[in-house]
């Protein structure tokens, strides 16, 4: 299943990218923003930071992504 592109084109290169949402609703938390984005597009790991995972540490599940119990940091 899936989008029909035929019918609707290559609708993703038309959204805008989450650097262009920060810059277009500056009121809006970055955190925020790219918890969105991230939650939409979804997130594929590089095998490069494959090779750093540990799993004693770092979660890769859907459910974990966006916990941190290390508190809140900023985003830039």
């Amino acid at each position: 299943m899936g989008i029909d592109e035929s019918k609707y084109g290559d609708w993703r290169s038309e959204e805008l990218s989450a650097k262009e949402v920060i810059k277009k609703y500056p009121d809006v938390p970055k955190f925020v923003v790219y918890k969105t984005d991230i939650q939409r597009r979804g997130v594929v790991f590089s095998k490069e930071a494959m090779k750093l995972f540990d799993p004693k540490v770092h979660s890769a599940a859907a459910s974990c992504l966006f916990s941190n119990d290390q508190g809140y940091k900023q985003l830039d």
